[in-house]
């Protein structure tokens, strides 16, 4: 951390109100990890952006192919990883930082756009795509069951399930979409289409 990257960050404009924050709730002396964060924010930003535009723009073009019914049926698995990471990962990172966030003027669209995008999905649909995501992701789905830890042979603890509504919830709508995986695909793609497309522009205007 050098003097300098924070006085540059100091006298940017998207940076003013968040340091006139940060100076109201600590004093002049900003407590370091609160400072290398900012930094981090403003000087490696462009790196972490270029990373998210290439994510939201694969998701983008994979939900556009799927609306056009131009996706082979191998790619179904990677629609649900990637909407998956931007539902969840995405807006809960820039979430968690919400009152920051919101003074960082590039930062406000993204965070509009990954609301209107979790907005458009109920409760049942996040704990489907997160079935779905997991089912294409792992081998063993350990969050829907009961586990136990054993030592010496012995049960000494039994885990309750993560979300035990999983199961349920995924079996009626494949249920109610005749198994059709393309048709679900299809629909969820259609929910979030206009939100991940905004956040694409909102995080291309983020460079």
């Amino acid at each position: 951390m050098e003097i300098k990257d924070i006085d540059k960050l100091r006298k940017e404009d998207v940076f003013i109100p968040v340091f006139a924050k940060l100076e109201k709730q600590y004093g002049p002396d900003i407590p370091e990890d609160i400072v290398e964060y900012v930094i981090e924010l403003g000087i490696k930003s462009s790196y972490k952006v270029q990373n998210i535009i290439a994510w939201v723009d694969k998701t983008n073009n994979l939900i556009r192919s799927i609306l056009a019914n131009s996706r082979a049926e191998s790619d179904y698995p990677l629609f649900w990883i990637s909407i998956h990471e931007i539902i969840f990962t995405f807006y809960d990172a820039e979430n968690e930082q919400r009152k920051i966030n919101e003074l960082v003027s590039f930062k406000v669209p993204i965070l509009q756009s990954l609301d209107k995008i979790k907005s458009s999905l109920t409760d049942d649909d996040l704990i489907f795509i997160k079935y779905m995501r997991h089912s294409h992701a792992h081998l063993f789905l350990d969050y829907l069951w009961y586990s136990v830890k054993v030592k010496n042979g012995n049960i000494i603890e039994v885990k309750k399930p993560h979300d035990p509504k999983a199961i349920d919830v995924a079996n009626r709508i494949i249920e109610e979409n005749n198994n059709d995986q393309k048709l679900i695909a299809y629909k969820y793609a259609k929910k979030i289409s206009e939100g991940v497309n905004e956040l694409l522009t909102a995080v291309q205007n983020a460079i």
